[in-house]
């Protein structure tokens, strides 16, 4: 007998163009394990941390409501990356790096209604691991914040964190 090893195939979701769609709420358990690395010209957010790491990708259609995208809870130090236009030219709308203990990465966004919001989550310096991917709303109407178009996007910007990464979008 000869016995083969054939790599097991990247998980769902592991570039932009094959975003799995996520309804908000949501609670999704994933992971980025055996994903590839995204192509570098893609924005870090003003967050350099987790670029070279394997990564994932969801999207949801926004509510007009505050959407928060959570994944406190998660097996690693995630990196959570949120995008609004296209996948071939995404805007960045929030960053973040350890807003929740031991190393999740939470943000919340007013999210306009009917854009598409790419999320994206890695690692911070080439981790990867099993995710808890949470999308919850407050319910109440929001403006001002989010896209208001397909490629009219705020940029995330805002104070540093101890890892160099922006506090982008926590309330």
């Amino acid at each position: 007998y000869r016995c083969e090893c054939v790599p097991n195939p990247p998980p769902t979701g592991d570039g932009c163009d094959t975003a799995v769609l996520v309804p908000v709420p949501s609670v999704t358990d994933g992971t980025t394990i055996g994903a590839t690395p995204d192509d570098p010209s893609i924005p870090a957010c003003g967050n350099p941390a987790g670029l070279t790491s394997p990564s994932v990708w969801y999207r949801f259609v926004g509510t007009g409501t505050t959407v928060t995208i959570s994944l406190c809870g998660s097996s690693f130090d995630t990196v959570l990356r949120v995008y609004c236009g296209s996948c071939t030219n995404p805007t960045c709308v929030a960053a973040n790096d350890d807003a929740c203990p031991l190393g999740g990465s939470q943000v919340s966004i007013c999210a306009t209604v009917g854009i598409t919001y790419y999320i994206r989550i890695s690692g911070f310096g080439n981790n990867a691991g099993a995710f808890h991917l949470t999308l919850t709303e407050d319910g109440i109407p929001c403006s001002g914040g989010g896209c208001s178009g397909p490629t009219s996007c705020v940029d995330c910007s805002g104070p540093v964190l101890s890892e160099n990464e922006p506090n982008c979008g926590i309330p």
